[in-house]
């Protein structure tokens, strides 16, 4: 029977494979390969159970219906007697405004000085006109209100990172005890304090600005909001390799990655790994689906281009802000020159070197980034594969933090999408919409922690982060590789699929089934239900809705006729495959072993389907 989104899947009723299919995959995989134990874990409304006698691993999946709520404004609601204004907050003009255009225009901020002479009016500096004039906030007349970080309520908030103080005994290597610890920990009283770029302010916005005058910024995000596309009008000329991009081109990829279009279609290569070319016409919406046709009106568009720009307009822009207007700048350390590497220095003793790993050959610090972003600039929910010591150098940042276990509730972009290990969801989504049905009240839930200057916080791998600049800020994060999940991630190039060039694209798509089944079904899981779970109805749940005619079906003689040719092949192939997703699951837990096995998968399937057919594959997969 077909399947529904609303449907439990382990009641769902699959097509029921003949007889000699399945004998051939299950015989194939128990032949190569040795059964691991398994436990009880849980992770988020996913559940594994216990093998069943057939040796298989339920996934199941839970759905509930609740009403969905909307997120706030951005702009507070002002009641002036309940929300006082008080020195030093940022404020933009109000609905009684009467002063012209001595704020800038309409979305300038200011900042208020403090209170004026005359009751309830206050002194502020508009930063976008160097002015200073005064206002009146009260029950009689609001001529400015209050611009405040963005609460969620939708959010749960269960506690701050714990936090923890740095220990000097070089008996010990500090950042290795922490990463053992997987966890989020907010670290004290480090060495990082001594740094030049915080201890002789050579990193404060005012001090980069003179030392980078003169510098062109490449690579610097321009982010303005739009409802449901962009509007070339709003975005300055992108910059490419090959100097400026024309006009009619600019808009045309612009509209086609907006929502006029399949964005992954536009954006990213037939190969499967997701595009590096500079050339690649940004801006994207992120979050935003991969096609037109299913755009989920809930979606908070967020369209951005990538532009050049002079170090003395960055900053100046930096520091007189608008509303309608966001830009953020991100540089690797090794980018900036030895000056900016000394700062920092030194930088070791925040790196989680494995072993045979010489950080200063392989990192060679590539793996530092350094950002720089105004008031209110926000990263969306998204996660790394590395350990991430993040260092906030100045300025302030508020962390909402989710585990690895929240995968199937923030609904991962495809991997092979532009924002592939962001998620769909964000903190200000409805929750229990049909849209997103697994993101419900008890499930929202993270951690939160605002990072002061000198503090380093550590974000383990996979795990997800949304990230807000409060004022603007300058950051260091320093990503060391997780062992399990980078081999995890060096399998899909590493290790050759089992698929002869003399093959029909029949045979090798019947192989590249074949070999799927058994890889997940060694590691005990469930194929269909692995692949509906993780990706059908969860990274490409609003992708174009594929056919009801089946694309991608095999037949039983073609199954048996590609195994009796390329068993070496399969053999080949599957072991250390296999070894890599155990051995992730044995260091990485669970979680992980289904976030990586899920990209695994997808990066698989792009190797040999059209991108725009993947998600028809992956409806055949589990229903034929």
């Amino acid at each position: 029977k077909n399947l529904t989104r609303s449907c439990n899947i382990t009641t769902c009723n699959f097509h029921t494979r003949q007889v000699m299919h399945w004998l051939l995959v299950v015989t194939f995989a128990s032949f190569l390969l040795l059964k691991p134990s398994v436990g009880d874990p849980k992770f988020g409304n996913i559940k594994l159970s216990s093998a069943d006698d057939d040796g298989v691993t339920e996934l199941r999946v839970e759905h509930d219906e609740a009403a969905p709520s909307y997120p706030p404004p951005e702009v507070t609601d002002l009641n002036p007697s309940s929300m006082p204004i008080q020195p030093g907050v940022h404020v933009v003009r109000g609905p009684d405004w009467r002063w012209g255009e001595i704020d800038g225009g309409d979305g300038s901020m200011g900042t208020v000085l403090g209170p004026a002479q005359a009751s309830d009016w206050w002194r502020v500096y508009w930063n976008a006109t160097q002015q200073t004039n005064t206002h009146e906030y009260s029950q009689r007349a609001v001529d400015i209100q209050l611009i405040t970080r963005p609460d969620y309520p939708n959010i749960t908030l269960i506690g701050t990172p714990t936090t923890m103080r740095w220990t000097t005994d070089v008996t010990r290597i500090f950042s290795q005890q922490v990463s053992r610890l997987d966890e989020p920990l907010v670290l004290t009283d480090t060495f990082v304090t001594e740094w030049p770029a915080i201890a002789k302010e050579r990193w404060t916005i005012d001090s980069l600005k003179q030392r980078l005058n003169g510098a062109t910024l490449h690579k610097v995000k321009v982010a303005s909001p739009s409802p449901s596309s962009c509007d070339c009008a709003d975005h300055a000329v992108e910059m490419t390799e090959g100097g400026q991009q024309g006009d009619s081109e600019r808009c045309s990829a612009q509209e086609a990655s907006c929502g006029s279009g399949d964005a992954m279609n536009e954006v990213a290569s037939n190969h499967y790994r997701r595009t590096t070319d500079t050339r690649t016409p940004f801006p994207y919406c992120h979050p935003s689906p991969m096609s037109g046709s299913a755009y989920v009106e809930t979606y908070s568009s967020k369209c951005y281009s990538v532009q050049n720009m002079s170090a003395s307009d960055f900053f100046d822009e930096l520091c007189n802000p608008r509303l309608d207007r966001k830009i953020m700048y991100a540089s690797k350390l090794d980018e900036l020159g030895e000056d900016f590497f000394m700062d920092v220095h030194p930088l070791l003793p925040l790196m989680v070197i494995p072993q045979n790993f010489d950080p200063t050959e392989e990192h060679h610090f590539r793996q530092t980034y350094v950002w720089i972003g105004g008031t209110n600039t926000v990263t969306p929910t998204h996660l790394d594969l590395f350990h991430n010591y993040f260092v906030q150098v100045s300025g302030t940042k508020r962390f909402l933090l989710f585990p690895p276990s929240h995968w199937q509730q923030l609904y991962l972009q495809p991997l092979v999408h532009p924002g592939g290990r962001s998620a769909q969801v964000q903190p200000d989504s409805p929750l229990g919409s049909d849209e997103f049905p697994n993101y419900k009240k008890d499930t929202a839930t993270a951690l939160e922690v605002t990072l002061q200057p000198g503090q380093v916080l550590y974000v383990p791998p996979l795990w997800f982060h949304h990230v807000t600049s409060l004022e603007p800020s300058v950051s260091l994060s320093v990503w060391s590789p997780h062992t399990a999940i980078d081999l995890a991630e060096q399998t899909a190039e590493a290790v050759p699929l089992p698929v002869k060039r003399s093959w029909t694209q029949a045979e090798k798509v019947t192989a590249l089934r074949v070999y799927l089944e058994s890889l997940l079904m060694s590691l005990k899981l469930d194929a269909g239900k692995f692949v509906f779970a993780t990706l059908l109805d969860n990274r490409y749940r609003h992708i174009n809705m594929p056919t009801d005619t089946p694309k991608f079906c095999t037949e039983k003689e073609t199954e048996t006729k590609i195994l009796a040719e390329a068993e070496d092949l399969f053999r080949a192939s599957l072991k250390p495959t296999v070894e890599v997703f155990r051995q992730l699951q044995r260091v990485g837990g669970d979680d992980r072993l289904m976030i990586q096995l899920a990209n695994y998968v997808e990066l698989t399937v792009a190797e040999l389907i059209p991108l725009n057919d993947i998600k028809q594959f992956l409806k055949d997969f589990v229903e034929c």
